[in-house]
C-alpha cells in the first residue's frame, strides 16, 4: 500500500484549502487540515507533513513562517498574489524553500510540491538525531532537545561544530587530543592541549546544559562521545 503524502496548509480564508483538496483529488497525496492566519499553531510533529503550504498575504503571514521556521525543517511553499510580490524578498530570507506568485496553477502546484518533498526526504537523511540534540549537516545546525520542550536552535561557532561533528562521527571511540587538533585545526597540535580543552569545554556548555557527562575526559588521552 502507498504511503500517502501530507500537506499542512496555512492561509488567510478556506479558499486555499479549497484549492488544494480540489488539486490534491485521486492522487496519493491530501490536505490534512487548514489553519487560517491568525489562528493559534498548534503543536505538531515535523513526521505528520511532507510539505507545508503557506499563504502570503501580509506582514502577519511573515510572522507566521519565522514562527514555523523557529519550530520545524518542513519545506514551506509560499502562494503569492500578484500584488503582494513585495513579500517575496523578505519570505525567502527567513527561509521559505519555494514559492508560486500570480494566478493558481495546479500543475505547477503538484510539481512544486513533490519537489518539494523529495529534497526534504534527502536532506533529512543528513541529519543525525542523538538523544540530547539533532546535527543537520545539511544546513550545519545544531538543535537541543529538552523533554517536555520544543527543539531549539543552539548557536555555535565553527570550531565547536568542527568538533562535534567529529564526535558525532566517533561515538563511543577515544579521540585523543591531537586526533582532535589535526582534524579541526588541520595542523599538527605541537602538544597544545588547552587549546582542545578550552574549546571542548565550551560546546559541552551549550550541547550538555544538563551535564549529563556526554563527552567524558580520558585522563591524559582524549575524549570518549556518547549520547545514548
Amino acid at each position: 500500500m502507498q504511503e500517502t503524502k501530507k500537506v499542512l496548509a496555512v492561509g488567510k480564508t478556506q479558499k486555499l484549502g479549497e484549492r488544494i483538496q480540489n488539486a490534491l483529488k485521486n492522487i496519493d497525496w491530501e490536505m490534512e487540515r487548514l489553519i487560517l492566519t491568525g489562528q493559534h499553531l498548534e503543536e505538531f510533529s515535523e513526521q505528520a507533513y511532507d510539505v507545508i503550504v503557506l499563504e502570503m498575504c501580509s506582514d502577519n503571514s511573515l510572522s507566521v513562517l519565522g514562527d514555523l521556521k523557529k519550530r520545524v525543517r518542513i519545506p514551506v511553499l509560499g502562494v503569492i498574489e500578484e500584488e503582494n510580490k513585495s513579500l517575496l524578498e523578505k519570505a525567502l530570507e527567513q527561509g521559505m524553500e519555494d514559492f508560486m506568485v500570480g494566478t493558481w496553477n495546479t500543475f505547477e502546484f503538484l510539481m512544486r510540491i513533490e519537489i518539494l518533498r523529495k529534497r526534504y526526504k534527502t536532506m533529512k537523511s543528513d541529519v543525525c538525531q542523538m538523544r540530547s540534540f539533532s546535527l543537520d549537516k545539511v544546513r550545519r545546525k545544531v538543535y537541543l532537545k529538552s523533554e517536555g520542550e520544543e527543539e531549539r536552535i543552539i548557536e555555535l561557532s565553527h570550531t565547536e561544530y568542527m568538533l562535534l561533528s567529529m564526535f558525532v562521527e566517533n561515538e563511543n571511540v577515544l579521540l585523543t587530543y591531537k586526533d582532535l587538533y589535526k582534524k579541526v585545526w588541520d595542523t599538527d597540535s605541537l602538544d597544545d592541549v588547552r587549546t582542545v580543552k578550552v574549546h571542548v569545554s565550551n560546546l559541552r556548555k551549550k550541547i550538555d546544559p544538563e551535564e549529563r557527562g556526554i563527552i567524558a575526559n580520558v585522563r591524559r588521552a582524549g575524549y570518549i562521545f556518547s549520547d545514548l
